[in-house]
């Protein structure tokens, strides 16, 4: 009996465990696509999709600027999308 309750607590724990963060290939491939002009930013029209779950993960204020000026580095980029910012974001086609 006490081998059922341990299986089904972790059986419970892995179910509601929340989901894996992105892996950084997952990462690196997501910035590709997303760096249409392949100047190493996202950034101008670029950003759009990428803004509000970047500073929201980097805990960025708005700017007076609007998002057309945020540039995000690749660097930058990764370690976002290594917290799951970018989850959600629908990639362009």
């Amino acid at each position: 009996m006490k081998k059922l309750l341990l299986l089904s607590g972790i059986a419970l724990a892995w179910a509601v465990a929340p989901a894996s963060a992105a892996d950084e290939p997952s990462c690196q491939q997501m910035f590709e696509k997303a760096d249409a002009n392949k100047d190493g930013t996202i950034g101008g029209p670029e950003v759009a999709n990428f803004a509000e779950p970047y500073k929201t993960s980097a805990q960025i204020s708005g700017g007076e600027g609007g998002d057309t000026e945020l540039t995000i580095t690749q660097e930058q980029f990764k370690e976002a999308c290594m917290k799951d910012a970018f989850k959600d974001v629908q990639m362009p086609q």
